[in-house]
């Protein structure tokens, strides 16, 4: 039975086509894109419209800021965190980081001299202490809680800044991926920043990276220019220009790749074996992502009178054939998960015990939690209150969506009802971050080096700044905390082996699969190595070159 239900919902979501958005524009190969006056043109199939360019407030993938704006450290293809606006990244070995007398620590960073940014202007310290400032004082700023133990800054000269933080934390490298530049931004309170439109939608949104904004056309598309004045030299970039082009139906990208009219765009994993297109090749990028199903707690905007007993959380997870997604919905493309922590870490517990598939063991379970049928309608109910609840679903990804609808068939069956509801992605991002809603699948990009504090953690203004689920568990919380202080790995990893333990146990969320992520690439465009961390492919967009 789950078999051929599962088979034709993955026929319905995958298969569709939308008109004929993209068959006029269908060919067999790629070429170059120019201008009249010969400029190198890259076109970009990118998978939402972005809500702000600000990257520290923006609820996106940054991937167009990260070409304008560049931070002290970024990712690579090898999964390694390195230096970009800081000459190094500062350890113990190097002096750059000090423990003081008081169990605090120092850690000293060097500024890289003569960079600008694009109006001309000298990068220095400054910058970086006023990115802090606005960081702390913003509590938009997604992930804010991972800067919140820095309790001190002080701007040495132009080109170096201490940071004092009240402890270790393993993490410290993969901070200030970003820049605000402070003369554009000094004259405004934090909160006018943070809704500053000139900087938000683009007209002052400048950087030192090595393309400048120039346009962006809502609804359409997001263009960059080249930085003439770029500090890596005359010589990058080696494209002109950059448009990412809004296409957010995953089906509609794909076809969109195959008409040649863009250089490189990600496609679902079940789309792989299909591409097939002269001049066009899809890279398999090893990814640090998972994706979830999530149930919300939260006291007041979720919902705890269905979540808030564990029995009925661990009876939901056993309801969901989630072997059944992998194999038939998603055709074996992807592997099992148990653990927001993928395979490709070394933190990675292989040895989670979590809730199989059992709908059986799942109605028992429901029923001691008081979940009976008692009017006789198919649902339960308890307390007068229907088991019935909204996944909240973002437009367009059909991935996501037909995951929700499985689960909601799966879930009928055990006298549960699940309904839908779709939104823009930036409509679903300010409503999942203000934490108004029941359900949601959804997907982390997780960074180089692992902490679970920023997802797990109860929110207490210091912590937790992404957990939006309402999960709070201390034992949790202290484990959490001490694998952040923990620089030794032996030490380290049985701490977050606990706590991948206890996240399964508390069930708040569901895990389906870790993927790796397919991106269709031309064959002319040269020096792209793609990076599966959270902070995305554009590492070293400054090389890239069309030929």
């Amino acid at each position: 039975m789950r078999g051929w239900r599962l088979a034709l919902v993955a026929t319905l979501l995958f298969s569709c086509t939308f008109g004929t958005l993209f068959a006029a524009g269908q060919k067999e190969s790629t070429s170059v894109q120019t201008t009249n006056d010969g400029k190198k043109i890259l076109y970009v199939a990118y998978d939402r419209e972005l809500d702000l360019l600000n990257p520290f407030t923006s609820q996106m993938l940054c991937d167009p800021e990260y070409n304008v704006t560049e931070g002290l450290i970024f990712t690579n293809d090898k999964n390694e965190f390195i230096p970009v606006l800081a000459k190094e990244i500062p350890t113990f070995d190097n002096g750059g980081i000090v423990e003081n007398a008081d169990g605090t620590y120092d850690m000293t960073w060097h500024l890289r001299e003569g960079v600008n940014w694009s109006d001309g202007v000298e990068f220095t310290a400054d910058d970086v202490k006023f990115t802090l400032d606005f960081i702390h004082n913003t509590p938009d700023v997604y992930n804010q809680s991972e800067y919140n133990h820095i309790i001190d800054a002080t701007v040495v000269d132009k080109y170096t800044i201490t940071f004092t933080w009240d402890d270790l934390y393993t993490y410290y490298a993969g901070l200030f991926e970003a820049m605000l530049p402070k003369h554009i931004l000094g004259h405004l309170s934090w909160a006018e920043i943070a809704s500053y439109e000139p900087y938000n939608r683009g007209s002052e949104f400048i950087g030192t990276g090595p393309f400048m904004f120039a346009e962006w056309k809502s609804g359409e598309y997001i263009r960059l220019v080249k930085n003439p004045n770029y500090w890596r030299g005359d010589q990058y970039p080696n494209i002109d220009e950059m448009v990412f082009q809004f296409i957010p139906d995953q089906t509609a990208r794909y076809n969109a790749m195959k008409s040649g009219r863009y250089q490189i765009g990600q496609i679902e994993a079940t789309q792989v074996a299909d591409f097939n297109v002269k001049g066009m090749h899809v890279e398999m990028i090893p990814s640090n992502v998972f994706y979830y199903i999530d149930l919300n707690v939260t006291a007041d905007t979720g919902r705890p009178d269905l979540f808030g007993d564990v029995r009925v959380r661990k009876a939901l997870y056993e309801a969901i054939d989630r072997q059944a997604i992998v194999d038939q919905l998603l055709e074996g493309t992807v592997q099992l998960a148990n653990s927001p922590i993928p395979p490709s870490s070394a933190y990675h517990n292989s040895n989670i015990v979590a809730p199989t598939y059992n709908p059986e063991d799942a109605k028992k379970l429901l029923a001691e939690a008081g979940w009976t049928d008692t009017n006789g309608d198919g649902i339960l109910d308890k307390d007068g209150v229907k088991f019935s609840f909204t996944f909240m679903n973002r437009s367009g990804r059909t991935d996501r969506i037909s995951i929700a609808q499985v689960v909601q068939a799966q879930l009928k069956q055990i006298g549960i009802e699940v309904t839908m509801k779709e939104f823009e992605a930036a409509a679903w991002s300010e409503r999942w971050r203000n934490s108004e809603w029941d359900a949601i699948v959804g997907g982390w990009f997780m960074s180089s080096d692992i902490s679970l504090t920023n997802y797990y953690h109860t929110r207490d203004g210091k912590n937790g700044s992404n957990n939006f689920t309402g999960m709070s568990n201390p034992e949790l919380d202290a484990l959490m905390v001490a694998a952040d202080k923990n620089l030794n790995y032996a030490e380290r990893k049985p701490l977050l082996d606990k706590a991948q333990q206890i996240i399964a146990d508390d069930v708040v969320s569901i895990y389906l699969y870790y993927r790796d992520s397919p991106w269709v690439v031309a064959d002319n465009l040269e020096n792209f190595h793609g990076s599966g961390t959270n902070l995305g492919n554009w590492w070293n967009s400054y090389e890239w070159d069309l030929k």
